[in-house]
């Protein structure tokens, strides 16, 4: 498939020496622009409403991965996953001193047949020195570009979102994109590229209570501006205390999934958003909740997130806990 195809030429461009255009734009983030518009072109081919729609309710597969040789981070827990190609999972988490995420790879592809190992392990805090924060929470991937919300511990600025840049999965590079916010936590993210080449990040406070949307024009560079916030009200059985959230572009439509659990029960919501909506209500349009098996090993209250990596949309989840042997558990 095509952005299989463009993973696989990644892989052996990036073995070339980070060099520049002419024009002074780097492989890198040509990459991530070209990857990123193959994802929404993709998806144009069958509606994400109804990719949706045609997610399995139930887990239909778990694959695992070791963490041995890697030291298990004191206190905390594992908050967001996604999928970076047919090879590699990014999983983040939070401990009592650091924000962090890795990557794990497995031989071929990801599979249950054998285990993935994690190849690099990533101490947020030792790019953004001056960062105090201890939790790294939901995730989003961008192409190859990886934005994580990071809050908690005696850091003055409430939270902070920070991006990464994946193109060699055993090396990840920080792109110095910092947003701080002071008024709210970012435990969970979602970003995407909309058709006009509009980057759009949503940024969830606690539980989801609010969430502010930023636009920027010319991501991987440029910055971003506060573009709307929402406050859900009155949305009972249509809104959840979503502890991960992801945007999907399709075409012209912009979507947002949430993941929850209330009562017991595993939920995904969708929503569509209009950010040039003339009033706060006509922000937000809610299409469709589907409650989700994950059986006892997972469960939405932690991490879980949407692949866009393939033609048809799947989603992860992960379970609280570090372990020696981790599963991940596959809707698709």
């Amino acid at each position: 498939m095509i952005i299989k195809q463009i993973f696989r030429n990644r892989q052996c461009i990036i073995k070339q020496k980070h060099s520049k255009s002419r024009s002074g734009v780097s492989i890198e983030y040509f990459l991530v622009l070209v990857a990123s518009c193959f994802l929404t072109i993709c998806l144009s081919a069958q509606s994400f409403e109804q990719q949706f729609i045609e997610i399995q309710s139930k887990i239909t597969r778990s694959v695992q991965f070791t963490t041995q040789s890697f030291q298990k981070p004191r206190g905390g827990h594992l908050q967001g996953v996604q999928q970076l190609s047919d090879r590699h999972l990014v999983v983040s988490g939070s401990s009592r001193t650091f924000a962090y995420f890795f990557i794990v790879e497995w031989e071929e592809k990801i599979s249950d047949k054998n285990q993935g190992k994690i190849i690099s392990f990533k101490k947020i805090n030792d790019d953004f020195p001056s960062m105090l924060h201890k939790h790294a929470g939901g995730i989003q991937l961008l192409g190859n570009v990886l934005a994580v919300g990071t809050e908690g511990g005696k850091d003055p600025v409430m939270s902070s979102v920070v991006f990464y840049d994946l193109n060699d999965p055993r090396n990840p590079k920080p792109l110095f994109h910092k947003i701080d916010r002071t008024h709210d936590t970012a435990g969970a993210i979602g970003i995407t590229r909309m058709q006009n080449n509009t980057v759009v990040l949503a940024v969830g406070g606690w539980d989801s209570k609010l969430i502010d949307f930023y636009t920027n024009d010319k991501f991987p560079e440029g910055s971003f501006t506060k573009a709307k916030s929402l406050i859900p009200t009155n949305r009972r059985g249509e809104w959840g205390a979503y502890q991960n959230i992801n945007l999907v572009a399709d075409q012209n439509a912009l979507y947002l999934a949430g993941f929850c659990q209330e009562g017991g029960a595993n939920l995904m919501d969708l929503h569509r958003v209009d950010l040039n909506a003339g009033s706060k209500e006509q922000l937000l349009t809610f299409i469709a909740r589907k409650p989700m098996v994950c059986g006892s090993r997972f469960s939405f209250r932690y991490g879980s997130g949407i692949s866009l990596f393939s033609k048809k949309a799947s989603v992860w989840v992960i379970p609280r806990n570090w372990r020696r042997t981790i599963s991940v558990g596959w809707f698709h």
